[in-house]
């Protein structure tokens, strides 16, 4: 029984020698430093180490500083230049016939002509109109068609609603000059 009872004081004791050395750590008094200077033995400051700047890359010329590849001596161009999309963005001015235009977005100024099967305004990639970066738009928003002589809208059961001419709508006729809202984005239908 006294050995039991010397294991327990023996493991208080140290409970209690932990309890006190984390809160002298925590609380900052008990740094190498302190432990160190009760010793006698300071310990020299040291100066906090820098990395070393890399010298400047020299690149021969007609190489490419970035990919290490030759350029093209007539375009410039390396292995590592984006080409110029194939299709250009159509601004307004280079559609005639039916037509949407983007007043607002990452996408303002373009112009998508409205084709005889119609075009599909949504989120998703695969869209005819395409606003990706709109969180408001749903995948498969509005969809804008021939119909009647004439053109019409009709809401593809979007989350936030297709709207024309600050109206909401599930279906309704475009005209010349009106603004369609669909999420964040602003249109003008032009025909």
């Amino acid at each position: 029984m006294s050995h039991l009872v010397g294991y327990v004081v023996a493991l208080a004791l140290v409970l209690v020698l932990a309890l006190v050395g984390y809160y002298l750590v925590r609380s900052r008094t008990l740094t190498p430093e302190t432990v160190l200077g009760k010793f006698g033995i300071k310990p020299e400051p040291q100066s906090q180490a820098q990395p070393a700047e890399a010298p400047p890359v020299q690149v021969p010329p007609g190489t490419c500083p970035f990919c290490g590849t030759p350029k093209d001596p007539v375009t410039g161009a390396c292995a590592c230049t984006v080409p110029a999309s194939a299709t250009p963005i159509a601004t307004a001015a280079a559609i005639s016939g039916p037509r949407l235009v983007v007043l607002t977005g990452e996408n303002a100024g373009r112009a998508v002509p409205v084709r005889e099967g119609g075009i599909v305004l949504g989120r998703d990639a695969s869209c005819d109109l395409a606003l990706v970066t709109d969180p408001a738009v749903s995948r498969r928003h509005a969809l804008i068609a021939p119909s009647d002589g004439g053109f019409r809208i009709t809401d593809e059961g979007s989350s936030n609603g297709t709207f024309v001419n600050g109206q909401r709508v599930t279906e309704a006729a475009l005209v010349p000059g009106d603004e369609v809202t669909v999420g964040h984005t602003k249109l003008r239908f032009e025909a």
